[in-house]
């Protein structure tokens, strides 16, 4: 049987051979998927980090994915093992449609991890790289984009870790555990940008790209480069809110509309030039079509929450005073800035708000249940309430719908009208997303950030603010991070 050479990422102190001597399993066992089915709970966070920043270090794994994905049909076992000789834990709790069982490694392997190179059968290998790395399914999504994850990219790896080994020092004092999570996920996605290992997929959720890029820290992108050229970041400031702006555009809520197929998008077949956007809600997934519903909710409600869209659906402006004022400040890019004067003139107040408190303010407004409420959510209100009331409308019936919503537009905005017009226009300037961003080498920053001006104009009506940020080391607060890490200053001897 053929045999090649892979990388495991796993606990520093497994031996995994020895452990195999004292504690002999009692089935048919195979190193190789010993190896792969442990690799899975350090690498699957790492992949997808945000999606798993909540699950305090366990690992979901899907069983039947495990049997039908990689052929591991006795995964049981090894499982059982697994827990019996204290390398894995297990939460043991299942739900049939909703959640997988948990797993992390047991409180003495829950360590710093390390790279392991062992040969293993060729066949499972195929299967691993199958689905870890660039897939045949997502293979040919969005080649303008996938065409620059090739070895011209590099990461700093002795920065990186530097960086990573700091971060570690300072955040274990206050987390240990979530620290070591955090701290392993980013080392392997250290290392897998270094051996050129990418992941490359597109959701179904809302169509978003996930990539190496996407789920590592926003620190260590710092340390990458392309053909030795540093990389700059363009930004939407108050990106969220920006998008949002467009659910107040009577253009967006029409149904006069036609596919285009080149563009993946529905466009309006009206000959009224007043229609100024070319995104438009009928066009989305069939799954946002309940938020027109509202024969399900008592009259005085539907009123309260649904004035907003029903004037849009009317192709009536929504020229209301803090729509104009909410649509206004987020062009400006200064939104939570103005949020923090208004509410200490309300609250008679000099107390210092940073834009972290604010951003934390809106995003509650936004994502969160309206069952839910307190003091913040009530200040939004008495500041945008015609806002407020629209937020809460798509999210009557389910919270996640507004979020998705944004996010759906988000990710057609960035991948099929601004990213798509560059690598037309301009095939030789690398391009990669991270969400609600581009990121270009040096020197292509002004071109990038007319396109997304452009573009955004066309799409939702609105002029984005943008941030732009050259990626460097020098970004990084090293003297600050020594000296929370309890670093000693270095001094010369001359």
């Amino acid at each position: 049987m053929k045999k090649v050479t892979c990388k495991f990422y796993l606990p520093h102190n497994l031996d995994i051979v020895q452990l195999e001597l004292d504690n002999p399993p009692k089935f048919n066992y195979s190193r190789d998927k010993a190896l792969h089915l442990l690799n899975l709970v350090s690498t699957i966070p790492s992949n997808t980090r945000s999606d798993f920043d909540d699950y305090n270090g366990w690992t979901p794994i899907s069983s039947s994915v495990i049997q039908n994905q990689y052929s591991i049909r006795d995964f049981p076992f090894y499982r059982e093992w697994f827990t019996d000789v204290g390398l894995i834990e297990c939460d043991w709790q299942y739900i049939v449609n909703e959640k997988s069982y948990h797993y992390r490694f047991a409180e003495k392997f829950r360590t710093k991890i390390k790279p392991f190179e062992y040969e293993i059968k060729k066949t499972l290998a195929k299967k691993m790289r199958a689905s870890e790395n660039i897939s045949a399914y997502h293979k040919h999504e969005y080649p303008e984009l996938r065409c620059w994850f090739n070895s011209k990219l590099t990461i700093d790896v002795n920065l990186a870790m530097d960086y990573l080994d700091l971060k570690h020092r300072v955040e274990r004092n206050e987390d240990k555990e979530k620290a070591l999570y955090k701290y392993n996920s980013a080392v392997i996605g250290v290392d897998k940008l270094a051996d050129h290992y990418y992941h490359y997929s597109v959701d179904d959720t809302a169509g978003r790209l996930h990539t190496n890029f996407t789920s590592m820290p926003s620190e260590i992108r710092n340390f990458t480069k392309f053909d030795g050229k540093q990389l700059v970041s363009l930004d939407f400031k108050n990106s969220q809110p920006l998008i949002s702006a467009v659910l107040f555009k009577s253009d967006f809520w029409e149904t006069d509309t036609t596919y285009n197929k080149k563009n993946y998008l529905y466009e309006s077949c009206s000959t009224d030039t007043k229609a100024s956007i070319s995104f438009k809600f009928h066009s989305l997934s069939h799954k946002f079509h309940p938020i027109l519903d509202i024969s399900s909710i008592s009259s005085s409600t539907a009123s309260k929450y649904t004035t907003p869209l029903m004037l849009a659906e009317k192709g009536l402006a929504i020229d209301k005073e803090d729509v104009n004022s909410f649509v206004s400040h987020v062009e400006n890019g200064d939104l939570y800035e103005y949020m923090e004067q208004r509410i200490k003139i309300m609250n008679n107040s000099d107390k210092k708000w940073t834009r972290k408190e604010i951003k934390a303010i809106i995003f509650k407004i936004m994502f969160t249940d309206n069952r839910y409420t307190d003091e913040d959510k009530k200040l939004f209100k008495s500041i945008f309430p015609t806002v407020y009331n629209m937020f809460a409308f798509i999210k009557r019936t389910d919270k996640r719908l507004l979020p998705i919503l944004l996010q759906t537009i988000e990710s057609k905005l960035f991948l099929n009208k601004i990213v798509r017009r560059i690598a037309n226009e301009r095939p030789d300037i690398p391009i990669f997303t991270i969400h609600d961003s581009v990121s270009t080498t040096i020197g292509n920053e002004e071109y990038v950030k007319n396109v997304m001006i452009e573009e955004t104009e066309k799409a939702i009506g609105i002029r984005p603010s943008i941030d732009i940020t050259e990626w460097s080391p020098s970004n990084i607060k090293w003297s600050y991070l020594r000296k929370k890490a309890g670093i000693p200053k270095k001094h010369n001897n001359a």
